[in-house]
């Protein structure tokens, strides 16, 4: 039995299943998380009730920390830094230029298997996740000495010009946990997927639903932040429908077999973008007609492939033009999906990419 332990900023599952599908060849996959001291003095600030966040906590009933909201977890999280050093074999994924290379970088001194997981494609640019503070040295002793997966063939590339040793696995998805369901809809439906966040452009979505009929459209919000309310209270006035959090991942594929298009508004901020598009794979393995920004993810997927239409960012015409193609040509979406689920089972397939991992981790 082989162990590995991923060190990362939260306990997101769906950036490692790739590694989580390698449970069933004799591999035992650990998650722990360094977020979790500064998410609970977030919380600890916010709080005027102490006792009962703690109270909470404990009884593990709480989603105050998001991901972490186990307290195992928590504990787990607390004491990783000294943990880690009785394990061999670790991923180790943190925001470019942190700090938390010094200790990554320790690991290594001790003869720890560290393999670095990253989607970042702006090395050595003026963008930054973290801005370095005197530490770009150390990144790129780090770099040299370190195995790195990135997600995006983009920032692979950047990577080897660099010098560096890449190698590029891109998220997957299990083809069998997807089909199209081919019962007629009576209205069109528009899904979305994901954080509902400014940075997803959720707003331009509400505002382009308004042009549409409720009776032949209805566009689907699945995910939670902080535009919740704001869709809630659309509901009644727009064609819209919140679907709330979707947990349960055979609910949440049935309503992607279910729908009829898939879109994904993103646009790039200061310090993050679209850096791949999970979502977009889902859609496309249940044989969704794909409309998407050209952020760095959408962009590197979509290329040179009839799966969808690729927009500009914050582009609400050209968001609303081909969303009108779309709900219009029959045929063109049936198209578009059967091309997306082909492209996911010859590239994103997760019996084919696990085997990757499994190379470079030399198991």
């Amino acid at each position: 039995m082989v162990f590995i332990r991923i060190y990362n900023t939260g306990l997101a599952t769906f950036y490692y299943w790739n590694l989580y599908y390698l449970k069933s060849k004799n591999i035992t996959i650990d998650q722990i998380s360094y977020r979790v001291i500064k998410s609970i003095l977030i919380k600890l600030n916010n709080s005027s009730k102490i006792v009962r966040l703690v109270r909470k906590l404990l009884t593990d009933k709480s989603n105050i920390l998001r991901d972490e909201s186990s307290f195992k977890d928590i504990i787990k999280g607390i004491i990783a830094p000294i943990t880690l050093f009785f394990d061999k074999n670790i991923i180790f994924s943190t925001l470019v230029y942190s700090n938390r290379v010094y200790y990554a970088f320790l690991l290594i001194i001790f003869g720890k298997n560290v393999i670095y997981f990253t989607s970042w494609p702006y090395w050595n640019t003026n963008r930054y996740e973290e801005k370095p503070f005197f530490n770009k040295w150390i990144w790129n002793l780090f770099l040299k000495k370190v195995k790195i997966v990135t997600v995006s063939k983009t920032s692979c590339d950047v990577l080897k010009s660099e010098g560096y040793n890449a190698l590029q696995i891109p998220h997957s998805v299990n083809l069998k946990l997807y089909k199209k369901d081919n019962k007629k809809n009576k209205k069109i439906r528009i899904l979305y997927v994901g954080r509902l966040v400014e940075g997803k452009g959720i707003m331009d979505i509400l505002e382009i639903s308004s042009k549409f009929p409720k009776d032949k459209v209805e566009f689907l919000f699945a995910g939670e932040g902080p535009l919740v309310n704001v869709i809630k209270k659309s509901e009644n006035k727009l064609p819209i429908k919140y679907l709330g959090y979707i947990k349960d991942t055979n609910k949440l594929n049935k309503i992607y077999g279910s729908s009829d298009i898939f879109v994904l508004n993103s646009y790039a901020t200061e310090r993050w973008e679209e850096w791949f598009g999970i979502s977009l794979l889902e859609a496309m393995a249940s044989s969704l007609p794909i409309i998407a920004t050209d952020c760095v993810g959408p962009k590197e997927i979509m290329k040179d492939n009839k799966v969808g239409f690729l927009i500009p960012q914050k582009n609400k015409k050209e968001l609303y033009n081909k969303l009108n193609i779309l709900i219009k040509n029959k045929k063109l979406r049936t198209e578009f999906g059967r091309n997306g689920r082909k492209l996911v089972e010859e590239k994103y397939d997760i019996e084919k990419n696990s085997k990757k991992w499994l190379k470079i981790l030399k198991l």
